[in-house]
């Protein structure tokens, strides 16, 4: 699966092998590539194209513009606990988090050396419309200070390194929102837990307090405890994968897509009722139980951020 911003090499109609760039991602198999001429400039139009090595395909060259901003071992932290909510929480080497919803906690959320950071939400809490459930963010700008939501690419991954999920809806969230965690501005999240009755792993996006639900990996293998957020100025996306044997995150080509929420018509920079601000966007992480009996614990163990920038 080819990705916005790849250098790929593309095989024209008559075999003749030149430098693209993928510019956007059809989200249909198909890619709209940027061909460049012998000088390196940009040969106009701009191709439609499937990723394969024959004639009119577009094969990888070179994983484009995705640099890590942070990739974190949460279980070597020391210590801290998140009592209330509270915004300019210093977590991780950054200033910018926010606790939001601890009201709705069995016991508080906290980071446990040697464990990660875990959550432990009470019965009958939401991610979305409203939202209720407890969760941990941070300003993306704290990390990335000159991210541009206009223009650039977000990726944040989570490895849940341990949970109790059995009731349907008891899940481990990650992915973005609006700096207030407000469900009547912005929410996009990949959300793993129990589904129909299984494991599974689904996106949701919610503006306005309208939800969108979309993709569904039913049945996880038990090692599949990888959650990756990817948010683009056109459409948010959640694929799924398990850790390295040395506890580290593969590579993202290693992971499985799972489904993907296409914005059209309802997102900040098409809503002029929703002044379009990048300071505002964050990542985060938490947790949501059902209304079951379960004392539901979700242990998070690492994260990372990526970012691809114009």
């Amino acid at each position: 699966m080819l990705q916005v911003r790849d250098i790929v090499q593309y095989t024209d109609t008559n075999g003749v092998k030149r430098l693209g760039q993928v510019i956007r991602d059809n989200l249909d198999n198909t890619y709209q590539v940027q061909i460049f001429d012998i000088a390196g400039r940009p040969d106009a139009p701009m191709l439609v194209v499937q990723e394969g090595t024959g004639n009119n395909q577009a094969a990888l060259l070179n994983q484009g513009g995705y640099r890590t901003v942070f990739d974190i071992d949460l279980s070597q932290l020391s210590n801290q606990t998140f009592p209330s909510d509270a915004t300019g929480i210093t977590f991780a080497g950054a200033s910018g988090w926010n606790m939001i919803n601890s009201a709705n906690c069995t016991t508080v959320t906290q980071l446990i050396n040697g464990t990660g950071l875990r959550f432990n939400p009470v019965a009958a809490t939401n991610v979305a419309s409203p939202r209720t459930a407890p969760a941990l963010g941070c300003l993306v700008q704290s990390y990335a200070p000159t991210y541009n939501y206009l223009t650039d690419s977000l990726r944040f991954w989570t490895y849940i390194s341990a949970d109790n999920c059995v009731a349907s809806f008891d899940h481990a969230y990650s992915g973005f929102w609006s700096h207030t965690g407000n469900s009547t501005d912005f929410i996009c999240v990949a959300m793993r837990g129990v589904f129909s009755g299984t494991q599974s792993l689904r996106v949701r996006e919610c503006f306005k307090g309208t939800v969108t639900d979309s993709g569904m990996a039913q049945n996880l293998a038990a090692g599949n405890r990888v959650i990756i957020t990817d948010l683009t100025p056109s459409f948010t996306r959640c694929s799924y994968g398990a850790i390295s044997g040395t506890g580290t995150f593969q590579a993202f080509s290693s992971m499985a897509f799972a489904g993907q929420v296409v914005f059209s018509g309802a997102f900040f920079w098409d809503n002029p009722t929703v002044p379009p601000n990048s300071a505002d966007f964050c990542f985060g992480l938490g947790a949501l139980r059902a209304a079951s009996g379960t004392n539901l614990i979700i242990d998070y163990k690492r994260m990372k951020l990526e970012i691809a920038q114009q």
